[in-house]
């Protein structure tokens, strides 16, 4: 089970989605492939952001990874997308994301990142180059946080803690 990426994307009506702040893991990969990995799941995010209406969630998977996307409503304007592994819990992925959501729209208001998106979608202004994201880590460093605690759902979900713990006592009670 393993996270590769957390991304909050900016997705005004009717134009593109724009990654607002971003976290990677990618120790997984080698050296050499962790840009391409990178610009290739930075594409799926944005795409399935983009296809996801307000208030809708989904997971969508492309060869052995899933992005788990949650919409946020219309007045929002963001998406939160998930990208894992096929073995990572559902429940949790998107536990995940409500979380992150819940706090970014706390700590980022709307009017930080508004007038640069919109600047962004009407070609005003260049976006963000392959990989980067339009505020930075340093907007919502929390994300980074939560892909290092959540790589392991069992340790961070309580629901699965206890499920592990129930799975343990069965074991010791039957032999």
């Amino acid at each position: 089970m393993q996270i590769y990426g957390l991304l909050i994307l900016a997705n005004p009506p009717g134009a593109g989605a724009v990654p607002l702040t971003t976290a990677w893991e990618l120790g997984s990969f080698s050296w050499l492939q962790r840009g391409t990995v990178q610009d290739m799941m930075g594409f799926m995010a944005r795409t399935v952001a983009e296809r996801t209406q307000p208030t809708q969630r989904q997971s969508v998977q492309e060869n052995s990874y899933v992005a788990h996307v949650h919409a946020r409503p219309a007045s929002d304007a963001i998406v939160g997308v998930l990208i894992t592994d096929t073995e990572y819990p559902v429940r949790v992925a998107f536990s995940l994301l409500n979380k992150t959501l819940d706090e970014f729209v706390i700590k980022v208001p709307k009017s930080q990142w508004e007038q640069k998106v919109s600047a962004i979608t009407t070609g005003g202004a260049t976006a963000p180059s392959k990989g980067e994201a339009l505020l930075g880590m340093s907007a919502f460093p929390q994300s980074v946080d939560y892909v290092k605690r959540y790589q392991d759902p069992r340790q961070a979900d309580t629901i699965m803690k206890v499920q592990q713990e129930l799975d343990e006592t069965k074991i010791v009670l039957l032999y």
